[in-house]
């Protein structure tokens, strides 16, 4: 037994990275920004492939990799672009909500930032805010409608 927990105790475990700064986080965003059109847009033929967007991630990489204190993957930072996302629509939600509670008085959540306001400008306001006059498709009369 006392074997078997000293061959677990020898398994290397894998370094956490670093976070990444507000230098980082900002050249990603920006870059992202300026290359929105051939990294999510629709691929069109032969001008624009997959190809073209991997050119367009490493290009991004390179920009990020050139103000970062370490080395990053291409993975980290397209995980860190969908992670930004997310957390600036989770922010962005709470901003809202807080601003239309009753009773008066201070916004208690925290402003957004502007690398906020790029992100929310780069996936839309619809995505946060849902789309304006639409309507739900799976409500009915007052009452949800279970498909199977």
């Amino acid at each position: 037994m006392s074997q078997k927990s000293n061959q677990k105790s020898k398994v290397p475990r894998r370094k956490r990275a670093s976070n990444f700064t507000e230098g980082e986080i900002e050249v990603l965003v920006t870059e992202v920004e300026q290359k929105r059109a051939t990294l999510f847009g629709p691929l069109k033929g032969p001008k624009l492939t997959q190809y073209h967007r991997d050119v367009a991630w490493n290009a991004v990489l390179d920009c990020v990799n050139a103000v970062a204190p370490v080395r990053r993957s291409l993975e980290d930072i397209k995980n860190k672009f969908r992670d930004l996302k997310h957390r600036t629509k989770q922010k962005a939600n709470t901003f809202k909500r807080e601003a239309r509670k009753t009773g008066g008085g201070e916004n208690e959540a925290p402003p957004l930032s502007d690398v906020d306001l790029k992100v929310v400008s780069f996936i839309g306001e619809e995505s946060i805010e849902g789309i304006h006059g639409g309507i739900d498709t799976y409500r009915e009369q007052g009452k949800y409608i279970l498909s199977y």
